[in-house]
């Protein structure tokens, strides 16, 4: 399984959908090091990947909080478990090293996650915020 971007994963809103190719990239790069059994660039790019979701995720709630976003707290925990499974991914990397069935589980959890994350809660998100612009169209 492999992390491609599509056109359907866009939101309508161009910071948003450009922060999620992004991340589609990094993912991409993870994985590229997991599956050359590098433990050290693997580690580095599970921070690099944890830095750049972070910061996502804090431009995603700042939408969220700007439009008064109903559906905040249970979106901002969903965001909120991400990151904590990157962390466990990290601590399995440092404690068991990378495996064959490590890396597919990895695989499947991240991609369905992100991809699953898009299109149900993000766009929903982009929902409020379209309903927001046509408010004040004449």
């Amino acid at each position: 399984m492999e992390i491609e971007w599509t056109e359907d994963l866009e939101t309508g809103i161009g910071i948003v959908d450009d922060q999620h190719r992004e991340l589609f990239g990094r993912i991409r790069h993870f994985f590229s090091a997991a599956d050359r059994r590098d433990p050290d660039v693997t580690l580095q790019t599970v921070d690099y990947l944890a830095e750049y979701v972070i910061e996502h995720f804090n431009a995603e709630e700042a939408i969220m909080i700007k439009h008064s976003y109903e559906g905040f707290p249970a979106h901002r925990d969903q965001h909120s478990g991400f990151i904590k499974n990157i962390y466990r991914v990290k601590q399995t990397i440092v404690s068991e090293g990378l495996s064959d069935e490590l890396i597919q589980k990895l695989r499947c959890d991240l991609i369905d996650w992100l991809v699953n994350h898009i299109q149900v809660s993000d766009k929903q998100l982009a929902d409020i915020q379209q309903k927001e612009v046509s408010r004040y169209k004449w």
